[in-house]
C-alpha cells in the first residue's frame, strides 16, 4: 500500500497540482500554529483516524491543542481551524489548502474534502 508523500504535494499526493519552486512547498508545508484551545477531545478526536484516496492514505490526530494530517512517524501537516470556511470541521494548513471533515449524523465513517489553492480537489474517505 502506498502512503502519503509531503514532498509530492503541500498536502496530499492524489492532488494534481501546477508546478511550483520545492522551496517555497517545503516552507508553507513546515508552518507551525500556536496552540488552539478549541482542539481538544471534545472537538477534534471525532476527524482522526486513516483515510484512503484510492491506494493512499493518510492520518489525522490531535496532539495536545494541535491537529496534524501526515505519517505520525514521517512527514506531517499542521492543521488550523478555518474561520473563513463554514461547518466545525473546517480547516487550513499554511499553505492555504483547506480541509472539510464531513461526518455521517448517525455514526462511524465519513471524508475529508481537500481542496490545493489551486482548485484541484480530492477526497480521502475514512474506513472502520
Amino acid at each position: 500500500m502506498r502512503r502519503w508523500s509531503l514532498a509530492a504535494c503541500c498536502c496530499l499526493s492524489a492532488c494534481v497540482t501546477q508546478p511550483e519552486p520545492p522551496a517555497a512547498r517545503a516552507d508553507c508545508a513546515a508552518a507551525t500554529f500556536p496552540d488552539d484551545p478549541a482542539i481538544q477531545a471534545a472537538f477534534t478526536d471525532r476527524f482522526n483516524g486513516r483515510y484512503w484516496n484510492n491506494n493512499e492514505q493518510v492520518t489525522v490526530w490531535r496532539e495536545g491543542q494541535r491537529l496534524y494530517i501526515g505519517d505520525p512517524q514521517g512527514p506531517r501537516v499542521q492543521l488550523r481551524r478555518a474561520e473563513q470556511m463554514q461547518g466545525a470541521g473546517a480547516f487550513r494548513d499554511g499553505c492555504g489548502t483547506t480541509y472539510d471533515f464531513i461526518l455521517p449524523p448517525d455514526g462511524p465513517g465519513g471524508y475529508v474534502i481537500i481542496t490545493e489553492p489551486n482548485g484541484a480537489r480530492s477526497e480521502w474517505h475514512r474506513r472502520i
